[in-house]
């Protein structure tokens, strides 16, 4: 875990997302699951060196003010499972 930084998800990581959706078929979702990433989701990822291994998008579900929130789903890649990095980005994002 030593290697893995959790940061905030940004537009320079634009490329590396669409990366992970290549398998859809149709390009356009994948830009737009990306978009919502980078515009109102509050995604935090997991970096090894400028690599993302771990993707965790969240949003506030209901009014801000009572604090609830839904994360959306999780992706570590498989060689990062079993290593915390899936914890690490929840707790970051708690």
């Amino acid at each position: 875990m030593e290697d893995i930084k959790i940061a905030q998800v940004s537009e320079k990581d634009r490329k590396q997302l669409l990366g992970f959706f290549k398998h859809y078929k149709v390009r356009s979702i994948a830009q737009n699951r990306v978009d919502c990433y980078l515009s109102h989701n509050f995604t935090v990822i997991a970096k090894e060196k400028e690599k993302i291994v771990g993707i965790l998008p969240w949003y506030v579900k209901e009014n801000p003010n009572a604090g609830v929130t839904e994360f959306e789903e999780i992706y570590v890649s498989e060689n990062h499972r079993g290593k915390r990095v899936g914890s690490a980005m929840i707790k970051s994002a708690l």
